[in-house]
């Protein structure tokens, strides 16, 4: 029986910042492309590491850099008990793919994947003048599949209609991948697009065009190492966070991961 020891947000923090290291060092040995995103890199411009409430790491990949890394990393990881996950796998939800540590437990509130602590890896695509169609389309499918992981999908009075959302899950996951890559395809360009999930709507979204993704030979510390960003990261912080992104928040909005569960397993 496998016992388990809670983490503190310390622990974590050690525990996946190792994760994104291994990760750095498998994109420089297969000179792969990827930038600190999100509250990551705000970490890293204003705090030179973890913002000190937040436990969670964002990295955006190029599409291309991001299938070489869902192909490839899993052969580099698996004797350091690292694995990647994305919507490849059965039993995931997600447009997006983690990097977990094996040898813990991780359960998101309000989930139903069970998997190991992470760090995000968010896929960039390229596209042109996309139609305000196309962009919702992105958006539901992005919305539906991040949904289909959740147990309120399967909230129901009915065990009959719970059982029967269980089997269609899987092939509602395929219809939606194949939807959501249908329109990326006709649509490719030059703008930055990241889609998640319509909750974040703000965040995943078209962004400006050369930020720097592809060629980018700007590092910033994170943690007292040095990890790559975008060009243009002063102009995606003030997208994403406002022109006063160096300013803290108000201590309310100063909230960490939300997660049921991270533990070491113990035998």
């Amino acid at each position: 029986m496998i016992k388990r020891k809670e983490l503190s947000i310390e622990e974590v923090k050690k525990i996946i910042f190792d994760i994104l290291v291994d990760f750095d060092n498998f994109c420089s040995t297969y000179k792969l492309n990827y930038s600190l995103a999100g509250g990551t890199l705000l970490g890293a411009v204003r705090h030179k590491g973890f913002i000190p409430w937040d436990d969670d790491i964002d990295v955006y990949m190029p599409r291309k850099d991001y299938d070489f890394l869902l192909t490839n990393y899993n052969n580099w990881g698996k004797n350091k008990g690292y694995k990647i996950i994305s919507s490849k796998n059965s039993g995931f939800y997600m447009m997006i793919a983690k990097i977990i540590n094996t040898k813990t437990i991780a359960i998101e509130k309000n989930r139903t994947e069970k998997i190991g602590v992470w760090i995000d890896i968010l896929p960039v695509d390229y596209v042109g003048e996309i139609s305000g169609n196309d962009i919702d389309t992105l958006y539901r499918c992005a919305e539906e599949m991040y949904f289909l992981g959740t147990k309120k999908y399967f909230d129901s009075s009915s065990q009959i209609r719970r059982y029967f959302k269980k089997l269609l899950r899987p092939f509602k996951k395929r219809e939606l991948i194949k939807t959501f890559n249908r329109v990326l395809s006709r649509n490719q360009g030059n703008n930055n697009i990241c889609f998640y999930s319509k909750r974040r709507k703000k965040v995943w979204s078209i962004l400006p065009k050369n930020l720097g993704l592809i060629s980018s030979d700007t590092k910033l510390e994170f943690e007292e190492k040095r990890f790559n960003v975008m060009d243009r990261w002063q102009d995606y912080l003030k997208i994403y966070f406002g022109d006063d992104y160096m300013k803290l928040p108000p201590v309310s909005e100063r909230i960490s991961h939300e997660c049921a569960i991270r533990a070491i397993k113990q035998k």
